[in-house]
């Protein structure tokens, strides 16, 4: 079995660094098509900063509560994967803007084994 110090020094294997996935809903995120959408912009903002995204549009589906009533929607499930902390803090800066934008209460994300729930930027 290969440990993970092995996987670093083997010049056939790049680390990525850090994953984030987030979940963003599709309805808001395609708001606007044909013209150019929410989605189009964040897709070329990931290619730009973090020069590649993974997304998955079928069949991700989000549960909430939300004043007491269950609510369902489909949602995009973003992958991106960046080199150091301080990436990190650039990122959630990336997604409270987001959040904003699409007037959403909070944006679900996870990084590493921990779950967020990112707010709008004041």
């Amino acid at each position: 079995m290969i440990v993970l110090e092995e996987l670093h020094n083997d010049p056939e294997i790049v680390s990525l660094g850090r994953m984030a996935i987030f979940l963003v809903p599709v309805s808001k995120m395609r708001a606007g098509a044909p013209a150019e959408t929410e989605e189009d912009r964040l897709d070329r903002e990931l290619m730009k900063r973090y020069q590649g995204v993974t997304k998955v549009t079928a069949n991700v589906e989000g549960s909430y509560q939300l004043g007491g009533k269950l609510v369902r929607e489909a949602h995009i499930r973003y992958e991106v994967s960046f080199q150091g902390a301080d990436k990190v803090l650039e990122f959630v800066q990336l997604l409270k803007e987001l959040c904003r934008k699409l007037n959403e209460e909070s944006i679900y994300l996870t990084m590493g084994e921990n779950s967020y729930l990112v707010k709008p930027k004041g």
